[in-house]
């Protein structure tokens, strides 16, 4: 066994020894190593599919920005959450080699947001990625409109414009989309 340093700098180096015997034969063998000693960089975009949803369960994924140059490659990812705006946070998954994972179990109503930090092929850790959006958990109904009105009333053409108001959603997605249905009763 012989220790030796290498020379500054990170990239490939090649590390070449000579073995010779007693009769003075000898063999040269000679390898390839990378140092590596920079950490990654963080994966820029986070996204969530859905990003409202109703049942918890949704799908986190992250791109852009997760490379290390010309290192060792990224090996694996750790991932957080925050559920109160990124005061504290909870470990999610370390680990993981793809570039998604679906959040379960499920998650209770609220905002969540997720950051992401890239583990290269050397060990190097780099930092958290600066996620500012969410995935919102939304379970709660929107309240209906509280004032409906009809154009013309009475009407004598068969076509009349309807409008509402105080339709809203104290559950954090806001209101999408509206559902409008007639009864040809009276």
């Amino acid at each position: 066994t012989k220790s030796f340093a290498v020379s500054a700098g990170d990239g490939i180096k090649t590390v070449s020894y000579e073995c010779r015997d007693n009769s003075n034969n000898s063999t040269v063998v000679s390898d390839s190593i990378l140092l590596d000693t920079v950490a990654p960089f963080a994966p820029t975009i986070i996204t969530y599919t859905p990003g409202f949803n109703n049942t918890g369960i949704f799908t986190v994924g992250w791109s852009g920005g997760a490379g290390d140059g010309t290192g060792s490659g990224i090996a694996t990812y750790d991932i957080r959450r925050s559920a109160d705006s990124g005061v504290s946070w909870t470990t999610v998954i370390t680990g993981a080699t793809g570039t998604s994972f679906t959040q379960s179990p499920a998650l209770s109503q609220g905002s969540y947001r997720y950051q992401v930090r890239a583990v290269d092929n050397a060990g190097n850790i780099g930092i958290y990625s600066s996620n500012t959006n969410v995935a919102v958990v939304d379970t709660t109904l929107p309240l209906p409109p509280t004032s409906i009105m009809y154009a013309p009333n009475p009407n004598t053409t068969g076509t009349q414009v309807v409008t509402w108001s105080g339709a809203s959603d104290s559950g954090g997605s806001g209101i999408a989309t509206y559902d409008i249905r007639r009864s040809a009763d009276s």
